[in-house]
């Protein structure tokens, strides 16, 4: 497993595509949706639950058939960092902040 990790637009998208072209790797990407950004409160817990699951989800599959990957940010950066961001800098109800580090630490 490569995660290729890095502020939004520094090019790890670009650099891990490359990895999996040239090299044979499954690539696992980052993806983010655009609406998420307008009514982060709101959105939050089911928005970046579907972000870590999905991408959870798609490791899983690739580690299960026994290929190599490359991750568009690793899950711990996307908990650690990017949801953390969201966390800390809106008004997110108390008890939605503790589900999303509950549910994420066991993802």
């Amino acid at each position: 497993i490569i995660a290729v990790c890095g502020n939004i637009a520094s090019g790890k998208s670009t650099l891990a595509h490359y990895i999996s072209n040239n090299y044979g790797f499954s690539y696992v990407p980052h993806d983010r949706s655009e609406y998420f950004f307008k009514g982060i409160p709101e959105k939050f817990l089911q928005t970046q639950l579907a972000f870590l699951s999905n991408k959870a989800s798609q490791i899983h599959a690739l580690l299960k058939s026994g290929k190599n990957i490359v991750i568009d940010r690793s899950l711990e950066e996307d908990i650690q960092v990017f949801a953390k961001l969201w966390l800390d800098n809106y008004s997110i109800d108390e008890r939605i902040k503790k589900l999303y580090l509950e549910l994420a630490s066991y993802i």
